[in-house]
C-alpha cells in the first residue's frame, strides 16, 4: 500500500493527466481540455487580442472588397468606351469577381449591381472570343526586338 501512495505522490502530474485524457475519452459529454484552454486564454488575454485580430481581417476584407469592385467597375468602364483588352486582362478580372465574391458570402453582405457590371465584362469577353478580337499581347523579347 506505502508502494501505490509513494508512486501516485511521486507521479501525481502524470496522474491528473491520465485522469482528465480517460475522462475525455469516455462517452461523457465532459471535455476538461476545452475548460483548461479556455481558462489559460482568459488568464493570457488571448479573447481579447483574438477579437482585435478578427475585427482587423475583417477590415483589411472590406478594404479588399472596395478595391476589388472599383477594379471590376474601371474595367467595365474601359470596356464600354470600346478599348480593347488582352485575354490575361479578361481573366484577371475574373479572378477578382471570384475574389470578390469569396468576401461577400464570408461576411454576408450583398453584391447590389457588380453583377451586371461582370455579366457585361462577359459579353465583351465571349464577343472577342467568337471574332478573336483580343488586344495582341507582346511579350518582353518582341518588345525588344522593334
Amino acid at each position: 500500500m506505502e508502494l501505490i501512495t509513494k508512486l501516485i505522490t511521486e507521479n501525481l502530474g502524470w496522474c491528473i493527466v491520465g485522469s482528465v485524457t480517460l475522462i475525455q475519452i469516455s462517452p461523457l459529454k465532459i471535455d476538461p481540455w476545452t475548460y483548461i484552454g479556455k481558462a489559460v486564454q482568459g488568464i493570457l488575454g488571448i479573447t481579447g487580442i483574438q477579437k482585435r485580430l478578427d475585427e482587423i481581417e475583417k477590415k483589411s476584407d472590406e478594404n479588399r472588397m472596395k478595391q476589388l469592385r472599383a477594379a471590376i467597375l474601371d474595367y467595365a468602364n474601359s470596356c464600354r468606351n470600346k478599348q480593347k483588352h488582352t485575354y490575361a486582362e479578361f481573366q484577371d478580372v475574373f479572378r477578382w469577381y471570384a475574389e470578390y465574391n469569396e468576401l461577400i458570402d464570408k461576411y454576408g453582405f450583398e453584391n447590389h449591381f457588380l453583377e451586371d457590371e461582370y455579366e457585361y465584362i462577359r459579353k465583351i469577353f465571349h464577343r472577342c472570343q467568337e471574332e478573336n478580337s483580343f488586344l495582341e499581347q507582346i511579350n518582353e523579347n518582341e518588345e525588344r526586338m522593334r
